[in-house]
C-alpha cells in the first residue's frame, strides 16, 4: 500500500482496508497467465508448452499444466447476457470463471478535462462501450472515489453505458467539494492538485488489490485520465501500485486523452506509463481513446495458463519473482511473481476472512439494494424491504419499520413535522437533502430499553452514531446527508433493554446533488 503518513486521512471516505492477495504454494500450484504479442501488439496463438521456460527467483521450474484460452467474450447456451452482479447477491462465483474476461473502467475524474472536451470522451468511451466488448465480458465502472466495496459487474451494455454518462471531468474544478475529503484539499499545505493525485493512485492501488480478492486469474484496469505525478512521492507510489497489481494478477492500461501534441513532448512516460508498463498492460496518447480501448482488448482474447508447483518449496511470506520467457521474437507480458503465505499470514486471513462475514440481518438488508429502481413481475418498482430482527414483534420488546420523510428544504420539514408531507416510499436520497423518520417502539420493555441509531456501511462498519429524539411510541431521527459520501448505507435502529433486543435495519442509497 502507498507509505505515506497523509493517504489515510485522504482516502478514508474511498477505500477501504483490503486482504493482501497471495497465490499459495507448497504441494499447491502457481498460476502464470501470460500473454504473446507479435510486433504490432496482436496476440499470438497456437503456442505449444514447448515454447515457454519459466523461472522463480532465477530457479528453472517444470511447467506441469497448461492452456491455451480463447477469450473473445463468445456466449455460450447458458450465458446471462444481461448479467449485473452486485457486491452482495450472491453471484461472486461468476467472477472466478477462467473463461470469462474481467475489465474494470477507471474514469479519473481528477484528471480528465471539464465539458466540452470531457463530454467528446464520455461519448467515445459510451461508444465502445456499447459496441467494443464482447457478450459475456464482465466490466465495472468505478472513479477515484468508489469504495471497491461497491463495484458492480455488468454485461448490460446500456447500464453501464448510463453510468459513463453520469461521469464528468473536473481537472482544474474545485468547487463545490463533493465531500468532507475534497473540503480538506483545499486547506493541504502541498496543495489540491497533490491531494487529488493521490487519492486517484490510491483508488487505483485498492481496485487492483481488490480484484486480486475476487480470483486469481488475469483481470483488467482500463485507466482514463491524463498523466500526473507526485513530485519526489512518484517513484515510490509507482513501485505500490505495480507490486501490488502484479501480486493481483491485474494488467492496468493507461489511456491519456490528453492526445498528441504539436508542441510539447509526446513521450509516453509518467506515473501511469510506468504502471502500464510493468504490470502487463500498455501506455496510450491518443486523440482517439476508443483505438487504445479496442487494442486493450484485444490483447485479452488470447492467453495462456501455465502452472508449476516451486521448487524448492516456499512458505516464507516473501515475494518471489517470475520470469517467462517464448521461443522466437515476441512480446511477453505475466506477472512478475507471487507472494508466499507463512503460517503467521494464513492465521491472519482465516481471522480476516471470519470478521468480513456480515450478521445475516445485516447481509439482507443490503441485498434489498441489488433490485432498487428495477420493477418488480408485476411491472411495479420493487419495494426495498426494511429488515426486522425479530421478524415477528415480540412481546418483550420491537422495533417496527420506520416512516420516512425526503426533506428538500425548509417548507418540506415543516409540513413533515407538522404531518402533512406524505411518507417517502423510495430508498434513494441525494446529498443535497436530509431523511426525517419516525420509528415506533413498543413491548413491556419498551419504556425502558436503551435506544441507538448508527449508520453502517458496505463492509458492516458502523460509521458513526446518528442524532434522535425519544418519542412517546418510539423515536424520530433526522439526518443530513450532505456530509456523506455517496454510497449505501444502513440506518441501524437498535433497542435493548435486559435479554431483549430488537432492530431495524433500512437500506438507503445516497447518490449526488
Amino acid at each position: 500500500m502507498l507509505r505515506f503518513v497523509a493517504a489515510a486521512a485522504l482516502v478514508a471516505l474511498a477505500i477501504g482496508a483490503q486482504q493482501q492477495p497471495t497465490f499459495r504454494t507448497g504441494t499447491e500450484i502457481v498460476r502464470v497467465d501470460v500473454s504473446v504479442l507479435d510486433g504490432r501488439g496482436r496476440p499470438v496463438p497456437n503456442l505449444q508448452v514447448t515454447d515457454f521456460s519459466l523461472t522463480e527467483d532465477g530457479v528453472a521450474q517444470a511447467i506441469q499444466t497448461f492452456r491455451m484460452l480463447e477469450l473473445a467474450g463468445t456466449p455460450g447456451p447458458d450465458d446471462d447476457l444481461t448479467l449485473t452482479i452486485n457486491p452482495r447477491d450472491g453471484k461472486q462465483h461468476e467472477l472466478a470463471r477462467d473463461d470469462i474476461r474481467m475489465f474494470v473502467v477507471f474514469w479519473d475524474e481528477f484528471h480528465i478535462a471539464p465539458d466540452p472536451e470531457g463530454r467528446l470522451l464520455r461519448e467515445e468511451v459510451v461508444r465502445f462501450i456499447r459496441d467494443g466488448f464482447g457478450p459475456t465480458d464482465l466490466v465495472a465502472i468505478m472513479d477515484p472515489w468508489t469504495p471497491t466495496s461497491d463495484l458492480v459487474f455488468s454485461r448490460d451494455r446500456y447500464r453501464l453505458a448510463n453510468d459513463i454518462m453520469v461521469r464528468r471531468g473536473r481537472r482544474g474544478v474545485y468547487m463545490p467539494p463533493r465531500n468532507a475529503a475534497e473540503e480538506n484539499h483545499l486547506r493541504l499545505r502541498q496543495g489540491p492538485e497533490y491531494a487529488r493525485s493521490l487519492v486517484a493512485v490510491s483508488a487505483l492501488e485498492a481496485a487492483a488489490l481488490h480484484l486480486g480478492t475476487l480470483r486469481e486469474s488475469r483481470k483488467v484496469i482500463l485507466y482514463i485520465g491524463g498523466e500526473f505525478g507526485l513530485g519526489r512521492d512518484t517513484h515510490t507510489a509507482a513501485g505500490d501500485v505495480i507490486e501490488t497489481a502484479n501480486g493481483s494478477n491485474v494488467a492496468i492500461y493507461s489511456i491519456n486523452p490528453q492526445g498528441l501534441r504539436v508542441r510539447g513532448s509526446n513521450f509516453r512516460s509518467g506515473l501511469l506509463a510506468t504502471i502500464a508498463h510493468n504490470t502487463g498492460g500498455e501506455s496510450f496518447l491518443s486523440n482517439s481513446p476508443g483505438m487504445a480501448l479496442g487494442r486493450a482488448v484485444t490483447q485479452s482474447t488470447v492467453s495462456y495458463l501455465l502452472g508449476y508447483s516451486p521448487s524448492p518449496a516456499r512458505e516464507d511470506g516473501r515475494f518471489h519473482e517470475i520470469k517467462v520467457r517464448v521461443k522466437g521474437n515476441w512480446q511477453v507480458r505475466a506477472r512478475s511473481g507471487y507472494w508466499a503465505p507463512d503460517a503467521a499470514s494464513k492465521a491472519r486471513a482465516k481471522a480476516k476472512a471470519a470478521e468480513a462475514v456480515l450478521p445475516a440481518p445485516i447481509d439482507a438488508a443490503f441485498a434489498e439494494l441489488a433490485g432498487l429502481g428495477r420493477p418488480g413481475p408485476d411491472g411495479e418498482p420493487r419495494e426495498v424491504r426494511t429488515i426486522l430482527v425479530p421478524e415477528e414483534p415480540s412481546a418483550d420488546l420491537s422495533v417496527g419499520r420506520p416512516v420516512l420523510w425526503r426533506i428538500r428544504g425548509p417548507a418540506e420539514l415543516k409540513m413533515a413535522l407538522a404531518g402533512g408531507l406524505p411518507p417517502h416510499a423510495g430508498r434513494e436520497f441525494t446529498r443535497g437533502e436530509r431523511i426525517v423518520g419516525d420509528v415506533a417502539i413498543a413491548g413491556l420493555h419498551a419504556p425502558e430499553a436503551g435506544v441507538t441509531v448508527g449508520l453502517i456501511d458496505r463492509r458492516g462498519k458502523r460509521l458513526t452514531e446518528l442524532p434522535f429524539t425519544r418519542t412517546a411510541g418510539g423515536a424520530r431521527l433526522d439526518l443530513p446527508l450532505q456530509s456523506i459520501a455517496r454510497g449505501d448505507y444502513l440506518i441501524a435502529i437498535e433497542a435493548e433493554h435486559a435479554a431483549s433486543r430488537a432492530a431495524a435495519y433500512v437500506p438507503v442509497r445516497i447518490g449526488e446533488r
